[in-house]
């Protein structure tokens, strides 16, 4: 799990996740070039296509059948570990060694867990079309921030959480506030490279150690 020694202040791994049409592309776009961000919904749509076809060379379907119907989930096409683990792997190299901004963009769902007791805990997941992986993504981020939607519907603004709540995971490694209303300003310029400058400032007057 990244830390604050590992985490590179100048190029930042981001998970941005959340309900539709809370301004996550919006605010990747905000971060400076070069960067790279990957969205699941296309991720996921490319991985079942290539998995639910035929394959070109012998013509056999590729995908599984339960009953004679041909199924359509990550699950089915073992493409949990094959695909989404490979990604995130590969997305981690390309902001290891290239040294870039890195945003990694995902819905969220409503899950449910029973706990001792009777009682049921109430959480939000990234949806990655397979349940294993979507615990673990999250773990990988230096940066984690859940959009959203604050206040009412006449009066609604867009924010951001940088810090867990009952409901939502999120964390940083930069001196943010708990939570973010940004509207339409961009992230990167107004709250991102003033906490990234504070950080560096508090780091330059620690003691040496020998």
């Amino acid at each position: 799990m990244p830390t604050l020694e590992t985490a590179s202040l100048d190029a930042l791994f981001c998970l941005f996740k959340g309900e539709w049409g809370t301004r996550k592309s919006t605010q990747a776009l905000s971060f400076p070039r070069p960067q790279y961000w990957f969205s699941f919904d296309a991720i996921n749509a490319q991985t079942l296509q290539l998995k639910s076809g035929t394959t070109k060379q012998d013509g056999v379907e590729a995908g599984k059948r339960i009953a004679g119907i041909p199924v359509n989930t990550m699950e089915d096409f073992n493409a949990e570990t094959s695909a989404l683990q490979t990604f995130v792997r590969l997305s981690k190299d390309i902001h290891k060694y290239h040294k870039v901004n890195v945003i990694l963009i995902a819905h969220v769902i409503r899950t449910d867990e029973k706990l001792a007791g009777g009682k049921t805990h109430v959480s939000r997941t990234i949806v990655t079309g397979a349940k294993k992986i979507a615990a673990k993504i999250p773990g990988n981020c230096h940066e984690v921030y859940h959009f959203n939607m604050k206040g009412d519907f006449q009066d609604s603004k867009y924010s951001l959480l940088t810090t867990h709540s009952q409901e939502d995971f999120a964390r940083t490694a930069l001196p943010l506030a708990k939570e973010i209303v940004f509207e339409d300003d961009p992230i990167y310029d107004k709250f991102i490279i003033p906490a990234i400058t504070k950080l560096k400032s508090l780091e330059s007057k620690q003691p040496v150690k020998f």
